[in-house]
């Protein structure tokens, strides 16, 4: 049997200021778990044409260090968030401080995406479902 992800936790040095930034940009709900510096991060589910049901939740933790400089190559797991409308989403992300890391491309017969990142350079892909993108 495949091992699913179940769980993301994002790396950032200013928890407020990241709750913030995905409240306003995807509406997450973000809560401090009693007794400890973790914050739990409920994003919700959504359903594939095929009916089958995905979300996953996680968590953000506090930064054991500096931010890599811009321009260092990844080395994380990117993960992917879903949107009905990937230009308002980048709108939304840059208005509260998050930045576009590669612009919105085809992912044909997938979809829209970009690759962005929160005001911490953690970067996640956006993805808006379309299977007519060439």
């Amino acid at each position: 049997m495949p091992a699913p992800i179940v769980h993301f936790e994002i790396q950032v040095s200013d928890t407020e200021r990241a709750k913030k930034f995905y409240k306003a940009v995807f509406d997450w709900k973000v809560e401090k778990w009693e007794g400890t510096d973790f914050y739990g991060v409920w994003t919700g589910r959504s359903k594939y044409p095929n009916g089958s049901v995905v979300g996953m939740d996680g968590g953000l933790g506090v930064k054991a260090g500096d931010n890599p400089a811009s321009g260092s190559a990844l080395n994380a797991f990117l993960c992917t968030v879903e949107t009905d409308d990937l230009d308002k989403t980048l709108h939304k992300l840059e208005a509260a401080g998050g930045s576009v890391v590669k612009p919105k491309y085809a992912f044909p017969h997938v979809g829209w995406m970009a690759t962005c990142a929160d005001p911490d350079g953690n970067q996640f892909a956006l993805i808006q479902n379309d299977t007519e993108a060439k």
